[in-house]
């Protein structure tokens, strides 16, 4: 089995980032503090999730909890907890008390608390619960806020990866896509748990690294899908030389919105113009076709 198919893997993945990403919203809780990964599991995910498997308690509504919170990712301090019990395990920090200060707030008439932040202007709520241990660890998920010094992160549909994933989404699962027949239509699949954005935002933090400025994703191997392992940020010259669609001539541009015309001559690209269509594209590309156009067979 493909180990990022386990169910275990994305625990993996986050708690890697926790540790070792900067820019990741947790790290300062993480790696800022000395919470780290055993070499055993640090760049070993199949040894990961292996072990996990062998961690009784595992069920719907548990996750992954560290015994003793001041140690890191090691045999001997993992277990399966609830919300309410990892809350209880949090190590005590100073918050801010003041009108949505920490995140949370109880209604009284519905006896429930809730958490909401304070975004600009606007009372953002994300959830309602009967306990205020699960109040707070939702406000902890949705916002850093609480932490002095710190401010809420910036929501994941703000980021430049999460144009990236929308992007991806359509031309392989959009038919009315005017770059699906090059993708979703010859069987360019995105992989399935990335149909979630955060999945795919959080795949980008810990394997790829935030979007350099002037790079977009490209595919390792062009017949593959879009999978872990097979992506990687690419300058626009790098992700030329990757181009399936040179053997035909044109190829559609994410960043223009149009077809480009195209050809590779003596190891020179030559670029014939750009058009709205698939058809206009196509004929100038066999107008052009450098072994004639009685010879262009696409």
């Amino acid at each position: 089995m493909n180990i990022a198919d386990h169910r275990h893997y994305y625990r993996w993945m986050n708690a890697k980032a926790r540790c070792y990403n900067p820019s990741h919203k947790d790290y300062k809780n993480y790696g800022a503090r000395g919470i780290t990964m055993s070499d055993e599991f640090r760049n070993n995910s199949r040894a990961f999730c292996e072990y996990l498997d062998t961690i009784p308690g595992f069920g719907p509504g548990m996750s992954m909890d560290r015994t003793d919170n001041d140690k890191g990712y090691e045999r001997g301090n993992f277990r399966w907890a609830t919300r309410s019990e990892q809350n209880l395990n949090q190590r005590e920090r100073k918050r801010r008390i003041k009108r949505w200060g920490r995140g949370i707030t109880f209604n009284k008439k519905a006896r429930k608390w809730a958490a909401v932040w304070r975004v600009g202007k606007k009372i953002c709520y994300y959830g309602w619960f009967k306990t205020k241990e699960e109040a707070i660890a939702r406000a902890i998920e949705t916002c850093s806020g609480i932490y002095p010094g710190t401010k809420p992160e910036q929501h994941r549909t703000k980021r430049e990866e999460y144009t990236v994933w929308r992007n991806i989404k359509q031309r392989c699962c959009n038919p009315k896509h005017p770059a699906f027949p090059n993708y979703g239509g010859r069987g360019i699949k995105i992989y399935e748990p990335w149909l979630d954005s955060k999945n795919f935002i959080d795949y980008c933090d810990v394997v790829l690294g935030p979007k350099p400025v002037g790079h977009s994703i490209d595919r390792i191997d062009n017949n593959l899908g879009y999978i872990p392992g097979n992506l990687k940020w690419s300058s626009h010259s790098e992700q030329q030389s990757n181009r399936r669609s040179y053997g035909k001539g044109y190829s559609w541009s994410n960043t223009g919105s149009y077809f480009v015309v195209q050809w590779n001559i003596g190891g020179t690209i030559t670029r014939f113009g750009t058009y709205p269509t698939e058809a206009e594209a196509k004929e100038r590309a066999r107008a052009t076709c450098p072994q004639g156009p009685d010879n262009y067979a696409h």
